[in-house]
């Protein structure tokens, strides 16, 4: 059995590897009961990386044309002598089947791969620590506890503690969002209000509209609901409102999520006129919005267009907001502004989940937003991260090879990057490590895991002498990866397989 790879073409290799393999299957090549290469095995004769074997043999094992087992390898569906299971029926692009806890897994182990001491990574989603007021925070810590005492270290009401959420609806002025106290709820982060919301609103099988790509959280969160996800495309105005559209009409999703203002991992923002578009279409159709607003503050220019949840006159917008990228990452404080009529449910969600957040944190973050000068900190952010892209969008300039695109975003933290269509993000990842530097490979952001022409760059991670020696090594391994395909274009790759 021969598996020809054609590096030149558009088609992925892990499609070309699971199109073969799915081919000799049906045809009987392969029969029931025929025991496949490991992985690790086949990746090594094709010559790629492993996970884009396991992504092919995940895509057979979902379709049920192969069939898994610990210890044993993996094997053709059906004990001998039985046909294979038919094909179901080839889903819409836009619908997206559960991932494979085997793919999130390998992404997983990717990006700790990635934390390495001796990696300089461009990979996490966080802010450089040092931006953190860390001096500002013991000061608040200590009037809190010298003014508090113990009270500030007991249980507090599920909904957050008071203070903070009248400090919030004050802060929310400022972006044109009226927001009660009463409507506001505090979270561990703006993760735990997604995943508040999708078991609180999403049953399994009901329909929720993501982007694509997006906040590899929000995947997590709707997958481990047993959502059925639709993926909708995102252009330079946002949302893609004609897709969504359809999905609407056909499907009646339960909820829409996304992330109108500096797009994680994009970086663009939706436009005005695309943001009224949305709401009128949530009115129409009778659909909640679930707007994560993380990096609204990180703009680098002008500032952004209002949120969603500014603009809605009828309450179909559940906003989402936090300090996590702001101020302390570790901290995880954030929040929701929700209807009037899905508080109750909300809140006793997060009761259920962990009573409530640290009392102490909430403490010290109202200190710190009503006495350490919260909007001074974030000017001198804005400055520095603002810096940072800039030095980053240079050393791109200087150090990638044709072919490779980018745009500069206008805030955030993250440059989405595609790549030439000879190379592809998992190799990009693999080949980087071994110089010393790491990126976040496109498919993780990616509902149906699709993206391998794309890397995620966050560029405030480090100070520009840095970002320029990184972004040397990951314009050194692309160089090489494109050499590497170029040479094996002109011929077809054959490599025998044995059936074992």
């Amino acid at each position: 059995m021969y598996i020809e790879l054609k590096h030149e073409s558009e088609v992925p290799l892990y499609l070309q590897i699971k199109n073969f393999l799915k081919e000799q299957i049906l045809s009987g090549s392969l029969p029931p009961g025929s025991r496949l290469p490991s992985t690790r095995s086949l990746a090594q004769r094709l010559g790629v990386a492993r996970i884009t074997v396991q992504e092919a043999y995940d895509e057979l094992i979902a379709e049920g044309l192969l069939s898994a087992h610990v210890g044993r390898g993996t094997f053709v569906q059906g004990p001998s002598g039985e046909p294979p299971l038919p094909t179901p029926p080839s889903e819409p692009p836009w619908e997206v089947s559960p991932s494979r806890l085997s793919t999130r897994a390998i992404l997983r182990d990717m990006l700790r791969m990635a934390a390495s001491r001796d990696i300089l990574s461009f990979a996490a989603g966080v802010p450089a620590p040092e931006f953190f007021p860390v001096d500002g925070l013991r000061r608040a810590i200590n009037r809190v506890l010298r003014r508090e005492g113990v009270s500030a270290l007991q249980y507090d009401v599920p909904e957050g503690l008071l203070p903070l959420r009248q400090s919030i609806s004050r802060y929310l002025v400022d972006v044109g969002i009226v927001a009660t106290p009463e409507t506001i709820l505090i979270t561990s982060g703006t993760q735990q209000a997604i995943d508040l919301v999708a078991r609180t609103l999403v049953e399994p099988g009901d329909a929720v509209v993501l982007e694509s790509p997006t906040y590899i959280g929000a995947i997590d969160a709707f997958e481990a609901r047993g959502a059925k996800i639709l993926a909708v495309p995102v252009d330079e105005e946002g949302m893609c409102l004609q897709t969504l559209k359809l999905l609407l009409i056909r499907y009646r999703p339960r909820l829409i999520y996304t992330i109108p203002t500096f797009h994680s991992p994009r970086g663009g923002s939706m436009s005005l006129e695309r943001r009224r578009q949305l709401l009128a279409l949530a009115r129409e159709h009778a659909v909640l919005i679930l707007e994560d607003d993380a990096y609204s503050e990180l703009y680098y220019q002008e500032s952004p267009p209002p949120p969603l949840r500014a603009l809605d006159t009828s309450g179909y917008v559940i906003y989402l907001g936090g300090f996590s990228k702001t101020l302390f990452a570790g901290l995880r404080i954030g929040y929701m502004v929700v209807p009037h009529g899905l508080r109750e449910r909300l809140m006793y969600a997060k009761q259920t989940a962990d009573l409530h957040t640290s009392s102490l944190i909430q403490w010290a973050v109202n200190e710190f937003i009503q006495r350490e000068g919260i909007h001074t900190h974030l000017r001198r952010i804005r400055v520095a991260c603002r810096e940072r892209r800039d030095a980053m969008a240079r050393s791109m300039e200087r150090h990638f090879p044709p072919g490779v695109a980018w745009t500069l975003p206008q805030g955030g933290l993250y440059l989405w990057a595609k790549l030439p269509r000879e190379v592809n993000a998992f190799e990009v990842f693999f080949q980087g490590l071994a110089r010393g530097v790491a990126i976040a490979p496109g498919p993780a952001f990616f509902p149906d895991r699709s993206g391998e022409e794309y890397i995620r760059l966050n560029f405030s991670l480090h100070p520009p002498e840095r970002i320029e020696e990184g972004i040397r090594k990951l314009g050194e391994t692309i160089q090489f990866l494109l050499e590497r395909a170029r040479r094996a274009r002109p011929k077809l790759q054959r490599v025998p397989v044995p059936i074992l």
